[in-house]
């Protein structure tokens, strides 16, 4: 049985289901595209970017700029306004990466990792998110 499971499924059962979709569009001419929170995390303005030119639509720097200011970093410095405070608290996790370190030891990553190369590892789909296993 998996472990780890996020809204009701298991996170590697999401990786395989997504990858049979992609695999499923080869060769139809519809495309997709795959993001990653870690990746948006890392460059919000680059992930921005990408999703527009993948969209062809024509992106401002001003539009830019209020697309990156929606980001957890942008909200959290509107911080003051009740609304906002009353947000954060209900919908709002810390918008980290590698939180998660806080809550394993490096032997429960392991079992992760391994867990990982068993049920997804040789799936396409998966390969990106490698750089992000590293304990």
């Amino acid at each position: 049985t998996d472990t780890g499971r996020a809204a009701g499924r298991s996170p590697f059962e999401v990786i395989k289901q997504n990858d049979a979709i992609v695999k499923a569009l080869e060769g139809t001419g519809r495309v997709h595209i795959m993001y990653c929170a870690e990746e948006m995390k890392e460059d919000l303005g680059r992930e921005v970017d990408r999703l527009a030119k993948f969209l062809g639509i024509p992106l401002t720097e001003k539009k830019r700029a209020a697309v990156v200011a929606a980001s957890f970093d942008g909200m959290k410095s509107r911080e003051g306004s009740e609304k906002t405070e009353v947000m954060q608290k209900m919908l709002m996790r810390k918008g980290q990466v590698g939180v998660w370190k806080n809550y394993m030891t490096e032997a429960d990553w392991k079992r992760v990792d391994d867990a990982f190369e068993e049920r997804v590892g040789t799936l396409a789909l998966a390969q990106p998110l490698r750089k992000y296993h590293a304990y």
